[in-house]
């Protein structure tokens, strides 16, 4: 999975992916966190072809990438 992250932190929104938080993968599910539901729907609008591809070439088994929110622990 490192393999993932590490593509992620070169692509253009690494930045923005650094908010979203990664909670593991279980049974081919990936399970994401973010703090608000705008990230939540951009992050699935517009990049989970691209988490399915990274977790593709890392050859991580997952079908299917859920995204909730979190509450801001500050």
């Amino acid at each position: 999975m490192s393999r993932c992250a590490g593509w992620f932190a070169r692509a253009p929104m690494g930045s923005w992916f650094s908010r979203v938080g990664f909670h593991g993968i279980d049974d081919g599910v990936m399970t994401l966190s973010t703090l608000s539901q705008i990230a939540a729907d951009r992050i699935k609008r517009d990049y989970v072809d691209a988490i399915l591809h990274a977790a593709e070439v890392a050859e991580v088994f997952v079908d299917r990438v859920i995204v909730t929110l979190r509450k801001d622990r500050r």
